[in-house]
């Protein structure tokens, strides 16, 4: 998501409406947030809980 910003991409605007999109869903409960989530080590059954 951000190799837009690292390589100063020609549609650095579409970052933004692509941030803006999922701000949008997770406002709407279609997404949520695993930022503040520890679900354990890196494994399939974690990853899994993740998606």
């Amino acid at each position: 998501m951000f190799a837009r910003s690292l390589f100063q991409a020609a549609d650095m605007e579409a970052q933004g409406h692509l941030l803006n999109r999922v701000s949008d869903l997770i406002n709407q409960g279609h997404i949520q947030t695993t930022v503040a989530k520890n679900i354990g080590i890196i494994n399939a059954a974690n990853l899994r809980v993740a998606h």
